[in-house]
């Protein structure tokens, strides 16, 4: 059975590390002169630690997939098929009106952006570390080397902002099918918190959503909160370190907060959450989320 190394053609993986195929199908490591047939996927993802998030299927590098975190699939190919299976309720047994077609396409731009921009945070990681290693004398005495690099920061703050963005325009088709007649609540949670919600929308649905604000759509929001309101995580100064993981070998890890907070004296670092590892995350709970809301027009459900 073909695997995605016989697949794809650039592969992105945690920590910024990308590997291409070069014209003899033969795989390395960008920015290093490290041969990934002496550093092997298995190498990579048991030992290493560090899992696939992004591939290429075409040789110029111009379309790209990005992996779930934590399960199987391509977020890409799910958001489409998403999309395909609300043109098919539209156009055939009418499940979707149409104003609450309007709304879901206003749901899919948001999505797309979040998708686009956690693309873009794993890119900052994979120009971060070539840059790194492409000074003229990078540092060699350590192992671990602290690196200012703004750019994830900024490419957080995009992502987290996305996110929150998504989830609220959930809102829309939510109140159209089960809420009450008159002004709709401003925010995802004021929905959820609208009593004519949760007396009209399936329980397993609405359990569903109420897992999503409560696992980690209540956190994320304060994060972007933080970043409109306060303080970006980035402003206390960029809390990331470059590690040698093999002797030419070298990975990006920068740190969000432990907990938003209005003063930057109150940030804290001790869990050590990866901003990459986060955002990733938060995207592929979000095409989660959205795969529920696409629920309610299912008449089974």
């Amino acid at each position: 059975m073909a695997t995605i190394w016989d697949t794809q053609n650039r592969i992105v993986f945690q920590r910024g590390v990308a590997w291409q195929k070069d014209s003899d199908g033969q795989w390395h490591c960008e920015g290093t002169d490290e041969n990934v047939g002496r550093i092997t996927a298995k190498y990579m993802v048991e030992e290493l630690q560090l899992r696939p998030l992004r591939i290429y299927p075409d040789v110029q590098y111009t379309h790209s997939l990005l992996l779930p975190f934590g399960r199987g699939g391509a977020l890409d190919i799910e958001l489409a098929e998403i999309e395909q299976r609300r043109i098919l309720q539209m156009s055939s047994d009418g499940t979707i009106a149409s104003a609450d077609a309007r709304n879901l396409r206003v749901v899919m731009y948001n999505m797309q952006c979040v998708l686009y921009h956690c693309k873009q945070l794993s890119q900052s990681y994979v120009s971060t570390v070539a840059e790194f290693t492409k000074w003229p004398n990078p540092p060699t005495l350590g192992d671990r080397v602290g690196f200012a690099s703004m750019e994830p920061f900024f490419e957080f703050d995009a992502l987290v902002t996305a996110v929150v963005r998504t989830l609220d325009s959930l809102r829309r088709p939510i109140w159209n099918k089960f809420g009450n007649p008159g002004s709709m609540p401003s925010s995802f949670n004021r929905v959820l918190d609208d009593t004519s919600i949760a007396l009209k929308m399936p329980r397993h649905l609405f359990d569903k959503l109420a897992l999503v604000r409560t696992n980690w759509f209540d956190k994320a929001k304060e994060y972007r909160d933080c970043v409109q309101h306060y303080y970006s995580p980035g402003s206390a100064g960029p809390r990331s370190i470059m590690e040698r993981r093999t002797p030419g070998l070298w990975t990006l890890t920068a740190w969000l907060p432990d907990e938003p907070s209005r003063s930057l004296d109150e940030f804290k670092f001790t869990k050590q959450i990866d901003v990459l590892d986060y955002g990733w995350e938060l995207t592929t709970r979000a095409v989660d989320a959205l795969a529920v809301v696409m629920d309610i027009y299912d008449p089974a459900a």
